[in-house]
């Protein structure tokens, strides 16, 4: 799998987000258990503006992988591109819960604490990253 899968992966992050689509299903087809390649679904859905769908194939991949805090962080980003930072930010709280120098989602923390209009606690997660990855 991890040839087929590398193929997703680098397909994907060329912006061919139906050719990776397409490859995930097919890998699932054969492995339906593959959490990485139900997340790089879930990844194509998002990017396709299919929240929903993207959100439930999330889901399916935590149960497979919950302790995995790539997929909380992505989860967290779909439901904040969606308009909605109170279910992003337990997200991200789980993400950091596994992971608690996760910097990008310390920050995604933030701008979903700035989309709520609180500043002061954005502000506290944003210089959280930073101290992490200065970068």
């Amino acid at each position: 799998m991890n040839d087929i899968y590398q193929t997703a992966v680098d397909a994907f992050v060329k912006g061919r987000i139906k050719e990776a689509h397409r490859i995930c299903k097919t890998i699932l087809k054969r492995q339906p258990a593959s959490h990485e390649a139900l997340h790089l679904l879930a990844m194509t859905e998002k990017r396709r503006g299919k929240y929903s769908l993207a959100i439930k194939t999330f889901n399916k991949a935590l149960r497979l992988a919950p302790s995995t805090p790539m997929y909380w962080n992505n989860l967290g980003e779909t439901y904040r591109e969606m308009g909605d930072p109170d279910k992003a930010i337990k997200c991200y709280q789980r993400a950091v819960k596994h992971r608690p120098e996760y910097a990008e989602a310390y920050s995604n923390w933030g701008a979903a604490l700035m989309m709520k209009g609180d500043p002061g606690q954005a502000e506290q997660q944003l210089l959280r990253a930073t101290r992490i990855n200065p970068e």
